[in-house]
């Protein structure tokens, strides 16, 4: 499947690519550690064990308070939530239940007539 004009779509609502921070869009399915130690004569030794886990990072660009309400809409779910994604390894989309971790909006600008948010970092992890 070609690339349809958008890398996200949560709980089947596109996530509009001018939303993603220049830059910060990343994704992930490294193995995991598992175990590591240090044998007797000193060898570190590091145990993985492959993933099908995806880990999707990315910021959501500054924005002002008009535009918060419909931006924050996206994550109101924190588990089970349902999420289609480009796969540039695959040059397609794929799905998956992921969970977001906490998202921790802060502020440029409070004062005046309205608020303006810095770029804020999200990150989905699948289950």
């Amino acid at each position: 499947m070609a690339y349809n004009g958008y890398r996200l779509k949560i709980n089947n609502n596109i996530f509009e690519n001018i939303d993603i921070a220049r830059g910060s869009w990343s994704i992930s399915t490294a193995p995991r550690l598992c175990e590591s130690y240090v044998d007797a004569v000193g060898i570190s030794h590091d145990i993985f064990y492959p993933t099908p886990r995806t880990i999707i990072n990315f910021s959501i660009r500054e924005h002002i308070q008009a535009e918060h309400e419909r931006l924050a809409g996206y994550f109101t779910q924190r588990q089970n939530v349902e999420v289609e994604y480009f796969d540039e390894e695959t040059n397609g989309y794929k799905t998956g239940t992921f969970r977001v971790q906490d998202i921790q909006w802060s502020h440029i600008n409070a004062g005046g007539a309205f608020v303006e948010y810095s770029a804020t970092a999200v990150t989905l992890e699948e289950y």
